[in-house]
């Protein structure tokens, strides 16, 4: 199981040999120092609480951008036809055999467009401006923009306006993307709020809103109202509106989007808003140096599609930035049948083979060692968050039975690939029922945004206006035995604050913990269906 996590993508031939890919990841390292956060079933209220901005599509192409200047086609107070518009504009006089008027208006065009760039250029460096270009790893935003004025709102010192410069006193600068239809951006907000207070005078946290997102400053104005009236909850960081530097210098089209700068404005990595944690941020601060998941959102990792010409070759790789999570597709090319998933728990994977998928996970068993233990943590999903809990499977076939063929492969290359035999079985066993009281009552929220902190590298872990519901499932999959959620008609959400070395308590601990929490545990005998993790020697 721990090296399960250190491999990069395993190329599984019709031979059933499992061989190592020689080809590169560039997250193989960093991926498994990564966290992921509860899931519907758990607590929050989305799958992955991740917002997609599809017109957020820039190519290489577009990389450099006039700062202050978002529509390429106005340029110098001018207009300017975009050239599909010219293309389609010929294709269609062609047809008409007009084709002499307009290759004479096609130069005219070019013509006026190089003298439009050109004024352009020169109304740049009149006014001090310069091109943007997206940064890389390691690149410092150029010295020209550190004191070009942007104009920020709730600044903690009534500021209108900043600059760059103003936070190159500070060792580690976090801007955050965010915008008023992203539920998570809005509920990360008190972990960063948090983690300001945490480190005062070494980090500053800014709010990026940028013009991709269609935000207006009404828009926002009446999200913080709403949360202030819902929640009680009342913004205290600085965030930039409609802003169009830091879209152009650092690309993304997933957010919550969060980008690292050090004091001199060097960009040192962009993460998932999860990586934003007190052990990161001190880590940070005390070597120079991040340990993370880089956030690719164009996906620019290997995407582990093999290239082999076996009839049968299947492959597992691991989490890949870009490409939204697919559940299984497949798609006919030729004589193969190719089956994708992309990006997808374990657990998914294992009841999709087995076609079990009514069972709880707080029914899947688990040697008693470290290996089944850190197995058990990563497939029940409790204190990780993506990518080292997520995987993509290909697999290609050219068998008329594909479906059974392939179901057959799947099942073997997870088992091969966890280093765990798997089994289904219907047997009584022995179980552990979880049944909340009336006595949760003394834990009754107080309001505030949904918070769910269970990551212990982001200390303290506590919960906040956390439905009864998805509290009783979280806590029976900590237990290593067979343990189940009892039927109930409370209607209350709890705020609790969780023990530092909650994912080391005994399940006679956590029996003590649940009691205190105000839950009933019965023991009892059921007749039940479990999975059966046993480890491949």
């Amino acid at each position: 199981m721990e090296k399960l996590y250190e491999r990069e993508s395993y190329l599984l031939s019709s031979s059933r040999s499992l061989r190592h890919s020689r080809r590169s990841n560039i997250h193989a390292k960093s991926a498994c120092k990564a966290r992921k956060r509860l899931t519907n079933q758990e607590f929050m209220p989305s799958e992955y609480y991740t917002s997609y901005i599809p017109f957020i599509t820039a190519t290489p192409k577009e990389d450099f951008i006039p700062v202050g200047n978002t529509n390429r086609q106005k340029i110098a107070g001018g207009e300017l036809l975009p050239t599909s518009s010219i293309v389609l504009y010929i294709a269609e006089t062609v047809k008409s055999r007009t084709i002499p008027f307009v290759l004479v208006w096609f130069c005219f065009m070019l013509f006026n467009l190089s003298d439009a760039w050109a004024q352009s250029a020169e109304t740049r460096a009149a006014e001090g401006q310069t091109e943007i270009k997206p940064l890389q790893i390691g690149d410092t935003i150029p010295e020209e923009l550190w004191n070009m004025p942007l104009q920020v709102v709730n600044h903690p010192e009534g500021k209108d306006t900043i600059t760059l410069n103003d936070y190159r006193d500070k060792k580690l600068i976090i801007l955050d993307f965010w915008a008023t239809w992203c539920k998570s951006c809005i509920e990360g907000f008190p972990n960063l709020s948090r983690l300001q207070k945490e480190f005062p005078q070494q980090l500053d946290v800014l709010l990026v809103n940028t013009v991709q997102t269609k935000d207006t400053p009404s828009k926002v104005q009446q999200l913080l109202e709403r949360y202030k009236k819902v929640h009680d909850y009342k913004l205290d960081l600085p965030y930039l509106l409609e802003d169009t530097l830091f879209q152009q210098l650092f690309r993304h089209k997933i957010i919550p989007h969060v980008v690292w700068l050090d004091g001199d404005l060097r960009f040192i990595g962009s993460s998932h808003s999860y990586e934003v944690t007190t052990k990161n941020i001190t880590d940070f601060l005390e070597n120079g140096r991040i340990d993370f998941f880089q956030k690719d959102d164009y996906g620019t990792a290997n995407r582990g599609e093999s290239s082999s010409d076996d009839i049968e070759v299947s492959r597992f790789y691991r989490y890949q930035d870009g490409p939204r999570s697919k559940t299984l597709k497949t798609d006919t090319v030729g004589d193969y049948v190719n089956y994708n998933i992309v990006n997808q728990p374990l657990s998914y994977m294992i009841e999709l083979a087995w076609g079990m998928r009514n069972v709880p996970k707080s029914l899947w068993i688990f040697p008693e060692s470290p290996d089944g233990d850190r197995l058990r943590r990563a497939i029940r999903r409790l204190s990780s968050n993506p990518p080292i809990d997520l995987f993509c499977y290909t697999f290609k076939t050219s068998n008329d039975n594909s479906f059974d063929v392939f179901r057959r492969n799947f099942r073997q290359d997870l088992q091969d690939f966890l280093g765990y035999q798997i089994t289904v079985q219907e047997d009584s066993v022995k179980v552990r029922v979880l049944k909340p009281t009336q006595r949760l009552a003394q834990f009754k929220t107080t309001g505030g945004i949904l918070q769910s902190q269970t990551n212990p590298e982001n200390m303290p872990m506590y919960l906040q206006n956390v439905h009864i519901t998805g509290l009783q499932m979280y806590l029976s999959n900590l237990f290593r035995e067979p343990t189940l959620v009892g039927k109930h008609d409370i209607d209350v959400a709890i705020d609790f604050e969780l023990p530092d070395n909650l994912y080391e308590l005994s399940d006679t601990d956590l029996e003590s913990l649940v009691q205190a929490m105000g839950f009933d545990v019965i023991h009892e005998t059921r007749l039940v269906t479990t999975y059966q993790f046993t480890e491949i020697l």
